[in-house]
């Protein structure tokens, strides 16, 4: 599983944090909520992002799936 507690996704001009996580009902995928606006989908045996979901204008708090 994704570290998730001390993950940090380098942005151009600074750190973002992971502001909410949770896992998708099978376990295969984590979702996380960045405070660069953006959401995260990760996959969770090989801990890489799959997909980055852009286009907020603020800093994404929370999220339901």
């Amino acid at each position: 599983y994704v570290p998730i507690s001390h993950t940090f996704i380098k942005s151009k001009q600074s750190k973002s944090r992971v502001t909410m996580t949770t896992w998708t009902a099978d376990d295969s995928m984590v979702v996380t909520a960045v405070s660069d606006a953006s959401l995260c989908v990760w996959d969770s045996k090989s801990c890489r992002v799959l997909y980055r979901l852009k286009g907020h204008t603020v800093s994404v708090l929370s999220f339901v799936l």
